[in-house]
């Protein structure tokens, strides 16, 4: 799904923004497709430190999260909608 995304953003021949840069951030640590809501928000302070810091001036962030809401504490479901805001 990641490269698939990558691709149609910034693929060099067909892709939306064809000069972009693409930065990958890891932030799942196993092979079950689930991601820690610390890994996620850590990506997320990393991208914005990136941004801030002037490394980036212009940035669109694409994560696509395996999230199943019924089985994660409220806390961390308000951390995470905190850290995206």
């Amino acid at each position: 799904h990641v490269t698939h995304v990558a691709g149609t953003a910034a693929g060099t021949r067909f892709g939306v923004a064809k000069r972009a840069t693409v930065h990958a951030v890891k932030v799942n640590t196993g092979c079950t497709g689930q991601v820690p809501v610390q890994n996620a928000i850590g990506a997320m302070n990393w991208i914005a430190g990136q941004l801030i810091g002037g490394q980036v001036p212009n940035a669109v962030v694409n994560m696509s999260l395996r999230w199943v809401v019924a089985f994660t504490p409220p806390a961390d479901v308000l951390a995470l909608e905190t850290a995206i805001n």
